[in-house]
């Protein structure tokens, strides 16, 4: 089994996750918190540029970046760009649903330290945060709180997201909207370990970009048997 690198000292250390799906920012800061981290979450690039700056001027400057790339008002990289300017050097590590080489060389031009395609293993990102904090020199990684106990509790809140995007999805939707909540999925559910639903997003999303805005309403109803096959799953393991 692998294990989190716990030669990172995390107590007292400052993170900001910029991420605007509410499922996976909350499982992250949870993640993260349990690590010993101070977890700050925003789900806009106007909103995280007012944290980092307002962290500037205060005694407790943000120590990582997890930051996504689709956001409802731009793009991570411009993000990333912004914050270059404005001093302090963080850990940034960029979250994409789009692993495509250009996204990646992008994301790294613009001063990210790795890239990470979604959906990310959240052991892999702890050790990857634990390593880019040890080439920072700092030591002795330190647990506070609960973590599997709060992920319990999330779940259960995602499970009700399920349930209404499955309501939602009988509804007509345009191809960017269907495209936004396919990503999202892709993401989040691995992050649950529901890995058969984020595998049946990723391959969606692919069959989206492929045919376009002409095959939507197949999409929209496979992607509802996919949620409705994992939500039947969960509630007989249930019982």
């Amino acid at each position: 089994m692998r294990k989190v690198d716990k030669t990172v000292k995390a107590r007292g250390k400052h993170m900001l996750i910029v991420e605007d799906t509410e499922s996976i920012a909350l499982l992250l800061s949870a993640c993260f918190t349990e690590d010993g981290f101070s977890v700050k979450i925003s789900s806009t690039l106007k909103e995280a540029t007012r944290f980092y700056r307002a962290s500037l001027s205060s005694n407790s400057p943000f120590d990582v970046l997890l930051v996504d790339n689709c956001l409802p008002d731009g793009s991570g990289i411009a993000f990333l760009r912004k914050i270059d300017t404005l001093g302090n050097s963080p850990v940034k590590i960029m979250l994409s649903a789009d692993g495509s080489e250009k996204t990646k060389i992008e994301a790294l031009s613009a001063g990210a330290d790795q890239f990470l395609e979604k959906p990310v293993n959240t052991l892999d990102l702890r050790n990857t945060v634990a390593m880019h904090l040890n080439h920072r020199s700092i030591t002795n990684l330190k647990t506070d709180t609960p973590y599997e106990r709060e992920k319990t509790k999330l779940l259960k809140n995602y499970l009700l997201y399920l349930q209404n995007l499955a309501e939602k999805l009988h509804n007509p939707m345009t191809y960017e909207e269907l495209k936004c909540h396919l990503h999202q999925l892709k993401g989040s559910a691995a992050l649950y370990d529901l890995f058969d639903l984020s595998s049946a997003a990723g391959k969606l999303s692919r069959n989206l970009q492929k045919s376009g805005s002409k095959l939507t309403s197949r999409i929209r109803q496979n992607l509802i048997t996919s949620i409705s096959s994992q939500l039947k799953m969960l509630t007989e393991k249930a019982q």
